[in-house]
């Protein structure tokens, strides 16, 4: 078992969203205001660290943090990669930071899947 997947909620207002090492931790401040929040990745059917299952995964997160659907196999453009890379997103509404689940770090840490 590994360590606690633990994301840092940008000053003001901070705190953190601690989960499980396979879920990703996601803080949102909007108004001022943090939200955590803890999120089981999908079932996939591709074997775990395969390229199809990197690329679901890889949607899975984005659609996450933009709040905006994303088929699995949809390719991924350079700055959708930058974001998944950076773990930062801001926008006017409300500022998102995020950190993968381990296996998925693991992954994007040897190559990126892009189609």
């Amino acid at each position: 078992m590994g360590f606690n997947n633990i994301c840092d909620c940008p000053n003001p207002p901070g705190g953190q969203a601690v989960c499980e090492p396979n879920q990703l931790a996601i803080c949102r401040v909007k108004n001022g205001v943090a939200q955590m929040q803890c999120l089981n990745p999908p079932v996939i059917s591709a074997p775990v660290g395969s390229p199809g299952w990197q690329l679901a995964m890889q949607n899975w997160v984005l659609s996450a943090v933009t709040g905006e659907h994303r088929e699995p196999g949809r390719s991924l453009g350079p700055a959708e990669l930058q974001l998944l890379i950076d773990g930062h997103r801001e926008t006017r509404r409300e500022i998102v930071t995020f950190s993968l689940p381990d296996d998925l770090r693991a992954a994007m840490s040897t190559r990126f899947v892009t189609a």
